[in-house]
């Protein structure tokens, strides 16, 4: 046991953080599938990023994010504990995200545009189990591009 713990310990000081979640088999996962209502299809719009990402309701901040591109669509990914930006912000501690799906006509997905499209998930829980499934559909304009 003392010598799980030391290459814990070493891995997480040389930047190996996701070797302790694979350990646990108590980890959270969403396995969600994408698409896109036809209707909304952009020209010339292959490669847009796709930001595919869980966070808590009533926020936009991920804690699990995915990035693919507009040509993947339909695409199903899984979204668990070790797909975090920032170490302190992961799916680990969530009860209840939602799921966002993004379509952004700027590379930077800090620049947003009237154009970029968006789809969200329904609340989920955890609390329902660890492991999730959801479909998700890109629905609508981005309506925050506009604030």
């Amino acid at each position: 046991m003392k010598r799980v713990l030391i290459v814990l310990s070493l891995a997480a000081a040389l930047g190996f953080p996701f070797l302790a979640y694979t350990l646990g088999s108590e980890s959270k996962l969403i396995t969600v599938s994408v698409n896109i209502e036809k209707s909304l299809v952009p020209e010339n719009a292959d490669d847009w990023p796709l930001y595919i990402y869980a966070a808590r309701p009533n926020t936009r901040l991920p804690l699990s994010s995915f990035k693919g591109k507009f040509s993947d669509l339909p695409i199903t990914v899984n979204l668990d504990e070790t797909m975090y930006l920032l170490p302190e912000l992961t799916l680990k501690d969530a009860d209840e995200v939602i799921v966002v799906a993004k379509l952004s006509k700027n590379l930077d997905p800090h620049k947003k545009s009237d154009q970029d499209l968006i789809g969200f998930s329904p609340v989920v829980s955890f609390k329902k189990g660890l492991k999730q499934k959801l479909s998700l559909t890109i629905n609508q304009n981005d309506k925050s591009a506009n604030k």
